[in-house]
């Protein structure tokens, strides 16, 4: 309640947040306001209305942004921009199958890959797209289930699971439980884990 009560105060009269209380309202802070108040069951809250609204006059906006906010759309089911924003998405996919943190000029990298494929499915799509990024995902984690291709392997290989837990299928789960049994081995004694491992 203390968060959702903190968060409602933060929110700034244009209907979104900044990094603090007072700051000016960032997109790049992508989905995670409206998200975690829809978690907590508010959303259908004038709060997140607005910040839906907020974020609907940057859609589609052509990059990594595109991702996240499509999952905020949906969690808030807001219809009114969810197609376009998973065409733009779709638009971006890489020939590899991969999608790369702008749509143009940046090859396919693990991040962008592990979210646009958990924000496509997360939406209901079902298309070619999702079988192709899922490709890209599993040429890419090593043996013993981490992204091969990036040395910050905790954050890049959680991105990965979370696109591969939500899409249904069996080769989908066998990447999936690789990548899951990799984070468990790499646990600290805290329970955290560190960033580059």
């Amino acid at each position: 309640v203390a968060g959702v009560n903190w968060l409602k105060s933060a929110q700034n009269s244009d209907g979104y947040w900044g990094y603090y209380a007072n700051d000016s309202s960032k997109l790049c802070l992508y989905h995670s306001p409206i998200v975690a108040l829809c978690l907590c069951g508010y959303s259908d809250s004038p709060e997140v209305q607005k910040a839906v609204s907020w974020v609907e006059t940057w859609m589609p906006y052509g990059a990594c942004n595109d991702f996240y906010v499509l999952e905020a759309l949906v969690a808030a089911d807001s219809t009114a921009k969810i197609q376009i924003t998973i065409d733009s998405i779709l638009g971006q996919q890489q020939s590899d199958g991969g999608w790369g943190w702008w749509p143009t000029g940046y090859p396919s990298e693990d991040f962008s890959t592990g979210i646009a494929t958990r924000s496509l499915a997360i939406a209901g799509y079902t298309g070619t797209a999702l079988e192709k990024s899922i490709r890209w995902i599993e040429g890419n984690i090593s043996e013993e289930g981490a992204f091969s291709k990036s040395y910050v392997k905790t954050v890049t290989t959680v991105w990965a699971v979370g696109g591969l837990s939500v899409v249904n299928s069996s080769q989908a789960d066998s990447s999936a439980q690789k990548a899951v049994d990799f984070l468990k081995a790499h646990q600290n004694s805290d329970g955290g884990w560190y960033n580059i491992i």
